[in-house]
């Protein structure tokens, strides 16, 4: 990998994003303004959810006492020691701490984990039956890694289409700004494909739209490699 190379980890909104759940939070997008029509310059009106493609959630979108996007200071958004756990699934199902245990640095300040779920990210599977993440596997993460920050991860959401009731309690594992030690918070739709069995992240950029006291926002994600 070249020096100082840097890459996306993040997809870019499009009227095609998956929703979750289906298409009803879909991403719009309407000109307002047009060259080609004759006007002075290009405008455009948007409209999505703020859960609509990669994106971050934080403990406010649980815990009406849990700090929103916007409570975190820059530095927070700055990751220096990525552990990377490659994890092939197939299909939706929970994703427990034994899975990943043998795998991940205790250490770290963020976790990814690929999948290769996102693959299909096109296909209604995609949303439908989607891998997720379990409640122990949160209450772990945030017992064993005291340095940890977030989790990112290339499927649509912590929580799986197929048990939602399993979703909402690890959500709450995760965030609840009142668990053992500091919140977890989740990138969910990363696009990892970049991201090879070998290689090694210098550092990663989270950076979220920046919406005064918001549960939750879209980011873009840049890694630089080693």
């Amino acid at each position: 990998m070249p020096t100082n190379h840097f890459t996306y980890l993040s997809h870019p909104l499009a009227s095609d994003t998956p929703a979750y759940g289906g298409t009803s939070n879909a991403f719009t997008i309407q000109s307002t303004k047009s060259l080609s029509k004759g006007d002075s310059c290009n405008t455009s009106d948007w409209s999505f959810s703020n859960h609509l493609g990669t994106h971050i959630d934080a403990p406010f979108h649980f815990f009406q006492h849990g700090k929103t996007i916007t409570d975190y200071p820059a530095k927070f958004w700055n990751f220096n020691n990525t552990c990377i756990i490659d994890l092939p699934l197939e299909e939706g199902r929970w994703i427990t701490w034994e899975d990943i245990s043998d795998k991940i640095d205790l250490t770290a300040d963020l976790l990814l984990i690929k999948t290769g779920f996102g693959l299909r990210r096109q296909e209604q599977i995609y949303w439908e039956n989607n891998p997720g993440l379990d409640a122990e596997l949160g209450q772990h993460l945030r017992e064993k890694c005291s340095k940890l920050k977030a989790v990112g991860f290339d499927f649509i959401s912590l929580s799986r289409w197929q048990d939602r009731a399993g979703g909402r309690a690890a959500h709450r594992a995760f965030l609840d700004p009142n668990g053992t030690k500091e919140p977890i918070l989740l990138i969910e739709d990363m696009d990892l494909q970049p991201l090879d069995n070998d290689v090694k992240l210098a550092s990663v950029w989270i950076v979220p739209l920046r919406v005064d006291g918001s549960d939750g926002a879209p980011v873009t994600v840049i890694a630089q490699f080693e």
